[in-house]
């Protein structure tokens, strides 16, 4: 197999196992690119569950998308195209909040629409205030 779809082979392993990980998922992103993916509603480059845990270094999300297809009506889930952020849960009856720590990294040219209308959070979209971001030496364009 070609490096590429080696890496598609390696991705698929890892969301298979996410699928199957306990809430909240705590993910580590170092020197990789994300770029041109499209979601239906939130989260074309990386949509990040309740009470999860992203830290993102050094990286790329770039022309992603969120076509909103109203998959999620009134349900606070549109938006994010490079990032969203679900906000917190509840884990053995505490409050979980999302904590999220971004980089020296690139987003741009990230585009949520609505039938052709731009809506909420190109580059970042967070559900609840109760989340914590924490963003250094990035840069943030077009989005």
């Amino acid at each position: 197999a070609d490096l590429q779809t080696h890496q598609l082979l390696e991705l698929e392993d890892i969301f298979a196992s996410l699928e199957q990980a306990p809430l909240p998922i705590v993910l580590a992103l170092d020197q990789v690119q994300i770029l041109s993916n499209t979601a239906p509603s939130a989260g074309g480059g990386i949509f990040l569950g309740e009470g999860g845990q992203l830290t993102l270094n050094n990286s790329t999300l770039a022309g992603n998308r969120t076509d909103h297809t109203n998959i999620f009506p009134n349900s606070g889930r549109e938006g994010g195209a490079g990032l969203f952020v679900m906000g917190s849960s509840y884990s053995n009856s505490e409050l979980v909040s999302s904590v999220v720590t971004i980089t020296t990294s690139t987003f741009d040219q990230n585009v949520s629409t609505n039938e052709n209308t731009a809506t909420g959070g190109g580059a970042i979209y967070m559900t609840t205030a109760d989340s914590s971001v924490s963003i250094s030496g990035s840069t943030f364009t077009h989005n």
